[in-house]
């Protein structure tokens, strides 16, 4: 087993979980969004730091319902790696 660690960096954050055992991926809930006018985009906060076993990786990405809303991952997927700081 793999053990990866996460650490709440507010109180509004929500460690990722399974909903059902036959999800493939862990859902993310954001903590927090702000626009950039520099690139012209919102950007989500998760409000914690993971900690990942060398060798491994984490992907973020958006799942096919994200389709229905008007939120998107310009440049996902996005990966987490053992380099991440925590």
């Amino acid at each position: 087993m793999i053990e990866i660690l996460f650490k709440k960096l507010n109180e509004n954050a929500v460690i990722p979980e399974k909903k059902h055992d036959t999800d493939a991926g862990f859902d993310l809930v954001a903590t927090s969004c702000k626009y950039n006018q520099i690139y012209d985009r919102f950007e989500y906060g998760v409000g914690f730091a993971t900690k990942i076993p060398a060798g491994f990786e984490a992907e973020i990405r958006p799942r096919s319902s994200n389709t229905k809303t008007e939120a998107y991952i310009p440049n996902a997927p996005g990966t987490i790696d053992s380099k991440s700081k925590f």
